[in-house]
């Protein structure tokens, strides 16, 4: 039996986004991202209740466009993919930029 070996090249835009390279924003009650920046990744500060939309993304995805009134608990860390309009109902988050407008 045969093996090949193939050659996978990956993007660093994780790996900066991951990091914090192309910056953090944080959200506070009542505030909403705006709709020109994109996430990787919410850090809950605090206690807090958020929603958000999925991105546009090249390829046809199967999950929830959108998630409502999401509980998650202080220093819980949510990897999403590609994210926008984050609004936080209640609490204080953290969130990755994967996108520089």
């Amino acid at each position: 039996m045969s093996q090949t070996s193939e050659i996978i090249e990956n993007s660093p835009v994780y790996q900066n986004a991951s990091l914090g390279i192309y910056g953090h924003k944080v959200f506070t009650t009542g505030q909403t991202s705006s709709a020109e920046h994109e996430f990787l990744a919410i850090t809950a500060i605090e206690d807090s209740v958020v929603s958000y939309d999925k991105a546009d993304v090249q390829f046809q995805t199967y999950g929830d466009d959108s998630v409502t009134s999401l509980s998650i608990t202080a220093g819980m860390v949510l990897v999403l993919g590609v994210i926008k309009n984050i609004n936080v109902v209640s609490g204080k988050v953290l969130a990755n930029l994967i996108t520089r407008p």
